[in-house]
């Protein structure tokens, strides 16, 4: 159990937009009550002279609604979280694809960004993620080098592997 947990106030997620885990602190909630948190979080940022460009939300999972509150209470275009090989619009958002909790080389070519559970690595966890960044360096760029101008639909490749990876999660938790 994560010191985080506790955020988790909706059993909903896998009926959201990326259902990676039947948790989620906005997958599921109505609208006004995202619209809520999303204030809040943005004004508490703001208070400290941040100003949020992108979106990830607690366990990856988030729904049409999460948007939408995003949409009204925030500038925020941009989310970092889904299961693709690069960059996609839907509506009015850039969705760039986000790999699991560790650094790992891709098998295929694509853009992604990763997710560390700093709170929840032990010290083996850094060095692993020291060595792949130091390893790796020459192959990151930053988000304001990316050209998320010309950035089109989900493509078909895509697709396929964001249905076989939610098909192989969904089995595995019925099993």
């Amino acid at each position: 159990m994560h010191g985080y947990d506790h955020c988790y106030i909706s059993e909903d997620g896998l009926k959201g937009l990326n259902p990676m885990w039947k948790r989620s602190e906005f997958a599921g909630l109505p609208l006004e009550v995202q619209r809520e948190k999303i204030r809040r979080g943005v004004a508490i940022m703001r208070e400290h002279d941040v100003n949020p460009q992108y979106f990830f939300a607690p366990s990856h999972t988030f729904d049409e609604n999460t948007l939408e509150a995003l949409r009204q209470e925030s500038d925020i275009r941009i989310i970092s979280d889904t299961i693709a090989t690069k960059p996609y619009r839907y509506k009015d958002f850039v969705f760039i694809p986000q790999v699991g909790g560790h650094c790992t080389e891709m098998k295929i070519p694509g853009i992604w960004t990763f997710c560390l559970h700093p709170s929840a690595m032990k010290e083996e966890n850094f060095i692993a993620a020291e060595r792949f960044l130091l390893a790796h360096r020459s192959e990151f760029i930053s988000f304001s080098d990316l050209d998320l101008e010309h950035v089109g639909k989900k493509n078909m490749i895509s697709r396929l592997l964001s249905w076989a990876y939610f098909t192989k999660r969904r089995l595995k938790n019925q099993g």
